[in-house]
């Protein structure tokens, strides 16, 4: 069980996650901020997307010095892009080219591309 204060992002589900197992936590409105207020010790810790997170750790090294990165997350979560029933049997092939594309575009790279620029905009 965590003791103390731990912040996390508002509209992440992490943070019910923690308030159900009774932990205290501070919702704010970036993951920078998450850990601004730990930085500050105002929080005990965050709870952070690793895949925001990491790229705001290492852009200022010396500016969050003090925070010791977990190597065992709090949580995992797989996204999946899901259509309707009704929707796939009329569609069926479109949906297929669909999925066989993001699959080409993980491979080749693109995907995460696409993810850096999005997490520049949430931080």
């Amino acid at each position: 069980m965590l003791d103390g204060t731990i912040s996390a992002k508002l509209g992440d589900s992490i943070a019910g996650t923690l308030k159900k197992a009774g932990v205290d936590v501070v919702e704010v409105s970036s993951y920078r901020q998450t850990l601004q207020l730990t930085q500050m010790n105002r929080v005990d810790g965050a709870a952070v997307v690793e895949g925001y997170g990491a790229p705001i750790l290492k852009s200022e090294p010396g500016g969050f010095s003090d925070i010791v990165r977990e190597a065992a997350p709090l949580s995992n979560k797989v996204g999946y892009l899901m259509f309707s029933k009704i929707f796939y049997r009329k569609n069926r092939e479109r949906v297929e080219r669909i999925w066989d594309a993001l699959a080409d575009m993980r491979r080749s790279g693109e995907i995460a591309k696409i993810k850096s620029r999005y997490i520049k905009q949430q931080q």
